[in-house]
């Protein structure tokens, strides 16, 4: 896909704005609301999914938005080894979360326990991630997409 115009990352950039919101909402409600624990937890890996294809290119889907669009010398490898976490723990997002598979139970019994998310990591490497991309950030952008403490 080539990079769309700017008017069009314009009317999309509530759509990132969303996830990073959601991401930072719910990393801070999980340590607060223990009754509803798995499913903000799940929103917090699913948010974490899609920012980290958004901010890595890590995406088979030609109809996918990339930070490369805002940002066209955005530094992928520097956000992929900055989200180590989400990267390292990636196939284990997907098998969890966005698929029904046999390889939850086998790797629930191989490891004894449920997997223990540090959703705390998530956040910290994903702050400095969007606090990165929002310095570079062209000015017709920055409203609809601020930095880490005014979203």
């Amino acid at each position: 896909m080539k990079k769309p115009r700017p008017q069009t990352l314009k009317k999309f950039s509530p759509n990132v704005r969303y996830e990073i919101q959601q991401l930072k909402i719910s990393a801070h409600e999980l340590a607060k609301l223990r009754i509803i624990r798995n499913a903000i937890l799940e929103s917090i890996l699913i948010h974490s999914r899609s920012l980290f294809g958004f901010f890595t290119k890590n995406s088979s889907s030609k109809h996918d938005a990339f930070a490369t669009h805002y940002v066209s010398t955005w530094d992928i490898v520097k956000a992929k080894s900055t989200l180590k976490y989400i990267d390292k723990n990636l196939a284990d997002i997907n098998q969890f979360l966005a698929h029904l598979s046999y390889d939850r139970e086998r790797k629930v019994k191989r490891r004894g326990k449920k997997k223990n998310w540090d959703v705390t990591k998530i956040a910290k490497q994903m702050k400095l991630v969007w606090n990165s991309f929002q310095k570079f950030l062209p000015g017709e952008f920055r409203k609809q997409l601020p930095e880490w403490e005014r979203l």
